[in-house]
């Protein structure tokens, strides 16, 4: 495997990448790869050659096959490779980083496509920032980001950016004008107030959403999620439930397993969910709130 995948590096450097190669054998491949994950083992075929006439595309297909896509901490030498060649891989390489724990180098290729103008690694710093995940909290700078994302961006990932920018700033706004804790210990619609003697939850009237609907955070779960490699080998197969808080403003904190499948699994979904980006916070009475909020996570081949 490691002959391969040098030989594929050093015939893709031989070429330079320059040159459109290999698109007789990209088009076939393409079109296998359309057809279905039955077609897989043709298409791959067709990516191998294009890969051998110096096509970029061919080429990063292959090695992510050749690594296991899902497995980004083997990915990585074979990236970084990669990303000598064309820096808006950059991010790419950041999330590879970022899977496999190494947050400083997932953080410095994330800054390094940022440099390039790279509208989802903006939008990502500019989360980093929000919620202080391994750079220090600036809500400022992160806003910053926000609005300089919406400007790359054109159509409807312009406005979901905007509409990003919109509420960031009325959270920006909401603790210039309101004397109380940023981020309670506990999520607000878990509290309870008493009334004739009985307990019951606060009223959430309007619940956190996530930036760009129910979809585009299956498709986040969907790209985040890495099937351990000793699941699947012990052949596991299943749903186990993680439980979070949106806090106040739209960070995700305490994640936590609340029905167990296996311990890497179970590992594995709690990193996958702190990793999404802040979500539109709640309101209750006009006040900004924090909410609980529970998430399947099924690992199958």
């Amino acid at each position: 495997m490691r002959h391969i995948l040098s030989t594929i590096v050093l015939i893709a450097l031989s070429f330079g990448l320059l040159h459109a190669q290999g698109e007789k054998a990209l088009l076939k491949a393409r079109k296998y790869e359309a057809a279905g994950e039955k077609q897989w083992p043709k298409a791959l075929n067709y990516y191998r050659k294009a890969a051998n006439e110096g096509n970029l595309e061919a080429l990063f297909k292959v090695a992510e096959n050749d690594l296991l896509s899902d497995q980004p901490c083997e990915q990585i030498k074979t990236i970084e490779l990669l990303n000598r060649l064309e820096d808006a891989d950059a991010f790419k390489l950041s999330n590879a980083y970022r899977k496999c724990g190494d947050m400083e180098k997932a953080i410095h290729y994330l800054k390094k496509a940022v440099d390039a103008n790279h509208v989802e690694a903006v939008e990502r710093l500019g989360d980093a920032y929000w919620c202080g995940r391994d750079v220090k909290e600036d809500k400022n700078e992160a806003f910053r980001l926000y609005q300089q994302a919406a400007n790359l961006s054109t159509g409807s990932e312009k406005q979901r950016l905007l509409e990003k920018v919109g509420y960031c700033r009325e959270y920006l706004e909401y603790i210039a004008q309101h004397n109380e804790p940023d981020n309670a210990d506990i999520p607000s619609n878990t509290e309870t107030e008493h009334e004739k003697g009985e307990t019951k939850p606060l009223p959430v009237e309007d619940m956190p959403e996530y930036s760009g609907g129910i979809d585009r955070l299956m498709n986040f779960l969907r790209n985040e999620v890495v099937y351990p490699e000793k699941a699947q080998m012990n052949n596991i197969r299943g749903t186990n439930l993680i439980e979070f808080a949106v806090e106040k403003d739209g960070c995700v904190a305490h994640a936590e397993v609340k029905v167990s499948l296996y311990p890497a699994c179970d590992e594995e979904s709690v990193r996958a969910v702190s990793a999404m980006p802040p979500w539109k916070p709640g309101k209750s009475d006009g006040r900004l709130v924090r909410c609980l909020f529970e998430i399947p996570i099924t690992y199958t081949k």
